[in-house]
């Protein structure tokens, strides 16, 4: 193990100032893309996703999260089968990415939702850097259920001690404009309890 992959401390100060105009508007510039182009989505690409993803807080800095990449189109669609279908849309992704987190960095029943928390934050960041390199995106929920999660993980062929977090379907953009699902966004207001909670 190289030196670099040893633990410790290092020093930190607060940060150069930020253009914070240019990153909510790159936040806010990402949304759920459901029509992709036919390009495929390269190694490279992820590799650089997972490089933003790197930097997502974990518990106890344990970095338990994982990612699984599919472009095979039959183990795709029987992932998909497994999780309640296409819905209409998935089979226009050209890759389908499963986030994991492995289990065995957590113990005990105070830490039983670990796990859910840390592979999320890690989803997140990890479609962030998707967007970052122009890779759309879009969310499909994992159908938790014991049976269900049995037969994914046999078709994924993912370790018993990873939990499935959430898929991930995603391709380059097609040129031109498409359709894509709309929602507002709360506000502060809407969602802040303070003082008086």
């Amino acid at each position: 193990m190289s030196s670099s992959r040893i633990g410790g401390t290092k020093k930190v100060s607060e940060p150069s100032c930020f253009d914070k105009k240019i990153i909510e508007e790159f936040y806010a510039s990402r949304v759920s893309v459901r029509e992709y182009s036919d390009d495929p989505v390269t190694d490279d690409e992820i590799r650089a996703a997972c490089r933003i993803a790197s930097y997502t807080p974990s518990a106890c800095n344990r970095q338990a999260s994982r990612i699984h990449v599919f472009r095979d189109k039959n183990v795709i669609r029987k992932l998909l089968d497994n999780q309640l279908g296409s819905q209409g849309w998935c089979d226009n992704a050209s890759v389908l990415i499963c986030v994991t987190v492995n289990c065995n960095y957590f113990g005990g029943n105070y830490e039983r939702y670990q796990a859910l928390i840390d592979g999320g934050l890690y989803a997140m960041n990890f479609v962030m850097g998707l967007h970052l390199n122009h890779i759309a995106s879009c969310f499909k929920m994992f159908i938790r259920t014991p049976r269900r999660e049995k037969e994914f993980k046999k078709i994924a062929k993912i370790p018993q001690c990873e939990m499935p977090v959430v898929l991930i379907l995603g391709g380059h953009y097609k040129s031109g404009i498409v359709t894509s699902p709309k929602s507002e966004r709360f506000t502060f207001d809407e969602l802040a309890c303070v003082d008086n909670c």
